[in-house]
């Protein structure tokens, strides 16, 4: 008994101890003009929009301002191409142009008050899917639907991917006395996944997710990715008909800026802050290309 008092005092003491030794540290941190914040992925697929705002002082907690008078020029391979046209809100896109695989697109932004801006990103050639297989497994309780999407890499070079898998099904209308199906609407949406393997740069699986060529460069690679069999119910016409994989191959600055952007976001709270990424001269944020590959596999 004498041992376990003992042992109390000396736990309160404990706490006593370590709460009185907090100090409060009352810091005044320079407040830093703000800067332009660029953000556009851009494909061969479409035509390049982007998105303009001013970034604000670290202590404030207010919306970013969009920039809607900006003068924003593009150049491919140091050609001008065009000047960007003010849709809304800070939003611009450039009509009527379409980037190309493997050229250098190079971004200039000028904005009263601010920093003028300069980006520039390829667009990498397009990713191949050598096919698609499927299977099942089981882990933890639960069934699963594998998705195996061999990935034809590249040699000689360095890769990044990005995976996102996307479900079609049906909602149906029904007839109200008979019960009859009367009409269908087609629903397309993202399908959550998880992954076991190795080639993901960050911590879990998603479509957000990074994928590096380090350990299948210039191989074709059986990338597997798992689906909850709740999403395949076919006796309630309510599963999946069809899964469309979406394979982007990005470039090397979007990769960055997605790895540390999930660093940022998701990192312990007692743990070094990352810095996200950024690829903009005198500003902040993103422009990067990618290019993407289709292909579906059918259900039922």
């Amino acid at each position: 008994m004498k041992n376990s008092v003992q042992t109390l005092i000396a736990f309160f003491a404990g706490i006593i101890l370590f709460t009185s030794c907090e100090t409060v540290i009352d810091m005044k941190l320079p407040e830093q003009p703000p800067k332009m914040v660029v953000n556009s992925f851009f494909t061969p697929d479409s035509i390049i929009m982007l998105h303009l705002s001013k970034s604000q002082f670290v202590l404030k907690n207010q919306e970013l301002k969009p920039i809607t008078d900006a003068n924003i020029s593009l150049f491919e391979n140091g050609k001008f191409i065009g000047k960007f046209t003010h849709i809304n809100k800070g939003f611009y896109y450039l009509p009527g142009f379409f980037p190309k695989v493997n050229a250098q697109y190079t971004l200039n932004a000028e904005s009263s008050g601010l920093k003028s801006v300069e980006a520039n990103d390829i667009i990498p050639g397009k990713p191949t899917i050598n096919r698609i297989e499927t299977s099942s497994s089981y882990y933890q309780g639960e069934n699963y639907k594998d998705f195996i999407i061999y990935i034809e890499d590249n040699a000689n070079e360095e890769n990044f991917y990005m995976v996102d898998l996307i479900g079609k099904r049906y909602d149906y209308i029904y007839d109200t006395l008979t019960y009859d199906i009367i009409d269908s609407v087609e629903i397309s949406e993202h399908v959550y996944f998880t992954s076991q393997d190795l080639v993901f740069e960050d911590q879990g699986a998603s479509s957000q997710s990074v994928i590096s060529d380090k350990i299948f460069n210039g191989a074709i690679y059986p990338l597997r990715l798992s689906v909850s069999t709740y999403n395949f119910d076919e006796y309630e016409y309510s599963g999946y008909v069809e899964i469309i994989v979406h394979l982007k191959q990005i470039s090397k600055a979007y990769a960055q800026y997605m790895l540390t952007y999930s660093k940022n976001r998701y990192s312990d709270p007692f743990s070094q802050p990352v810095q996200v990424y950024s690829n903009v001269t005198n500003g902040f944020g993103i422009f990067a290309g990618y290019s993407s590959a289709l292909s579906s596999v059918k259900l039922r």
